[in-house]
């Protein structure tokens, strides 16, 4: 459910002038190096749906999701403590989910050179995103966005990566980021849930 949700808060930014490298839920890779000193393993934000074929092809990078000076900006969500079952009222199962959006801001890119545009753009997402406005969406129902609040900016946004120096200098001027908690309670129709059939798994056969 959580990736179905942040799919949905990924689609209301989508083309919006200061969106660049953008993802729904991500999750967190693993590339591990061995050295003459041992393993090097470093964390980076990957798309959810990313798949190993993706991570083989030599057009896809792991670091595409990392802050870096030739990116306007980078946004993609976090599941921050999963989906809560809060009941159900008559054929309706309630839900909530408390995801995290995660931005990161070249200024300059963006053609922008006062010392933060946070405030700016953090407005525009609350607006973009249509909070206290109930809406359905495919299977979810009587669903309500709204921003808990924004999280105190220090690098511990980034906490879930092992970036270096190198990208750590992208947390500082002329770069800008924020992250904010949103709360999206939802509902299920239990008459909608289509019976679950079970397929024969497939067979891998040697060419």
């Amino acid at each position: 459910m959580i990736y179905d949700i942040c799919e949905i808060l990924k689609s209301r930014l989508i083309g919006q002038p200061y969106v660049d490298k953008i993802a729904g839920l991500v999750q967190v890779a693993q590339d591990v190096k061995n050295t003459d000193n041992g393993s090097i393993v470093k964390r980076f934000p990957i798309a959810c749906d990313v798949t190993g074929k993706d991570c083989a092809d030599a057009s896809f990078r792991l670091s595409d999701l990392v802050p870096d000076s030739k990116k306007k900006s980078v946004i993609y969500f976090e599941d921050i403590s999963g989906v809560t079952f809060r009941g159900q009222e008559r054929n309706e199962f309630i839900f909530q989910a408390r995801p995290r959006l995660v931005c990161w801001l070249n200024q300059k890119q963006l053609g922008k050179n006062q010392c933060s545009i946070t405030p700016l753009v953090v407005a525009h997402i609350i607006k973009t995103l249509g909070t206290n406005k109930r809406f359905n969406d495919g299977l979810y129902i009587k669903a309500n966005i709204q921003v808990a609040g924004q999280v105190v900016k220090t690098p511990a946004i980034f906490q879930r990566y092992t970036y270096d120096e190198k990208t750590t200098q992208f947390l500082m001027f002329p770069f800008d980021y924020f992250a904010l908690d949103i709360i999206v309670d939802f509902r299920v129709n239990s008459d909608c849930i289509e019976e679950w059939l079970v397929e024969p798994p497939e067979v891998c056969l040697d060419k």
